[in-house]
C-alpha cells in the first residue's frame, strides 16, 4: 500500500460503479477498511456508498461472525457481576477445573437454547487456541491452564479486562463482530438487521434483509436452504471483496457443502470441505466472466457472480476427486 494513499467518498463510489455495481443488487461484502489507506470517513462512508448504489431496491448482506466462546464467556461474566449494571468489566469470570469449566459453558449454552459445541474440555481446550489471539485477546479475556491440552483436571483460569457489557447488551445478535470495522459497524446501525445464530451471524439491510435472515438461528435441525448466503445465491446475488480475497470468501464454504449434497451417491463426508485453498477459485471464475477486478485507491476490489461460483466449485469437486468419485461409486 503506498505510504499517505488516500481514498474520497467519489473515488470510492465512481470505483465501485465502474467496477459494475448497479442498483437493486443483492451482495454480499468482504472487507478490510485498512486496505484503503485513509478513507474519508471510515467505515460509514463504505457502508453510505453501497447503500447509494445498491438502493432500497437491493440488499446489503455482510458477515458478522463473533466466534463460537465470546457469547458464552460474557454470559458467565454477567453471572458473575462482572458483566452488567455497575460493573467495572473486569476481574475473574472462572477458577476450577476443565471440567468445571467445561460444565460452566454447558450450563449457559442450554440456557440460552444452544447445543453446546464442545463435547467435552479437550475441544473446548482447542477452540480457545484457536480464537485466542484473532478474539479473546482484542476482547479484553485471559484463558490460561497448566499443560499442553485442557483435561478434566486441568487448573483453570479465566479473567476479563475490557469495558463491561450492560445486561441487555448480553446477546447472541450483540456480540461484537470479529470480521472487520466495516461489518461491526454495519450491524450496529438501527436500520440494518442481525441474524441471531450466536457464532456466525450476518447483517442484512435492504429490500430482501428479513427474507435472507429469516431463521437464522440456534436452532438445530438447520437446512442447507436456511442459510444466508444459499438464499443470497438463489436471488441471484453477488460476492463484493473490498481489499481481501478469495480466501476469505464465505460463499465457498457453502457451495462446497452443495456441491457436497448434490454430487454422487457415495461421496465420503470427509469431502464436505474439500479445498483447502479458496483461492483455486479465482482463475477458473475469470475464465469463464464470473469476475471482475478494480483497484480503489490501493485497494483491489472484486465483484463475482454468486451462481458462478457455485458452478466453479462443483467442477473443481469433480476435477480433483473425479476418479475417487467413480471408485466409490462403484463400489
Amino acid at each position: 500500500m503506498p505510504y499517505g494513499s488516500s481514498v474520497s467518498r467519489s473515488d470510492l463510489l465512481s470505483g465501485l460503479v465502474s467496477l459494475g455495481l448497479r442498483g437493486g443488487d443483492n451482495i454480499v461484502v468482504h472487507s478490510r477498511l485498512s486496505s484503503f489507506g485513509h478513507l474519508t470517513g471510515g467505515a460509514n462512508t463504505v457502508i453510505d456508498v453501497l447503500q447509494e448504489i445498491v438502493t432500497d431496491k437491493g440488499t446489503i448482506v455482510m458477515p458478522t461472525f463473533s466466534g463460537e466462546l465470546i457469547f458464552f464467556l460474557e454470559c458467565l461474566a454477567l453471572d458473575r457481576g462482572i458483566n452488567g449494571e455497575g460493573s467495572t468489566g473486569i476481574g475473574t469470570v472462572f477458577e476450577g477445573t476443565g471440567a468445571g469449566f467445561w460444565e460452566a459453558i454447558d450450563e449457559v449454552s442450554r440456557k440460552n437454547g444452544i447445543r453446546c459445541p464442545f463435547d467435552g474440555p479437550l475441544a473446548l481446550g482447542n477452540r480457545i487456541r484457536g480464537e485466542r489471539m484473532r478474539i479473546l485477546k482484542v476482547g479484553g479475556w485471559k484463558i490460561s491452564w497448566d499443560g499442553e491440552e485442557l483435561s478434566d483436571s486441568s487448573p483453570v483460569s479465566v479473567s476479563r479486562d475490557s469495558t463491561p457489557l450492560a445486561g441487555e447488551e448480553v446477546r447472541p445478535w450483540m456480540m461484537p463482530a470479529w470480521t472487520g470495522l466495516i461489518p461491526d459497524t454495519f450491524w450496529r446501525r438501527p436500520d440494518v438487521q442481525r441474524s441471531h445464530q450466536y457464532s456466525g451471524s450476518f447483517a442484512a439491510w435492504g429490500r430482501l434483509a428479513s427474507d435472507i435472515l429469516e431463521g437464522h438461528d440456534n436452532r438445530p435441525g438447520q437446512k442447507m436452504e436456511d442459510h444466508p448466503l444459499y438464499r443470497m445465491k438463489e436471488v441471484g446475488g453477488r460476492i463484493l471483496l473490498l481489499g481481501v480475497d478469495h480466501g476469505v470468501n464465505s460463499t465457498i464454504h457453502v457451495a462446497q457443502w452443495t456441491a457436497h449434497r448434490d454430487g454422487p451417491p457415495g461421496v465420503p463426508a470427509s469431502w464436505r470441505e474439500f479445498l483447502s485453498d479458496f483461492h483455486a477459485v479465482e482463475g477458473p471464475l475469470e475464465s469463464r466472466g464470473g469476475q471482475r477486478k478494480a483497484f480503489i485507491g490501493p485497494s483491489q476490489a472484486r465483484l463475482a457472480e454468486t451462481d458462478q461460483l457455485f458452478d466453479v466449485v462443483a467442477d473443481l469437486l469433480r476435477e480433483k476427486f473425479g476418479e475417487e468419485v467413480k471408485r466409490c461409486t462403484s463400489s
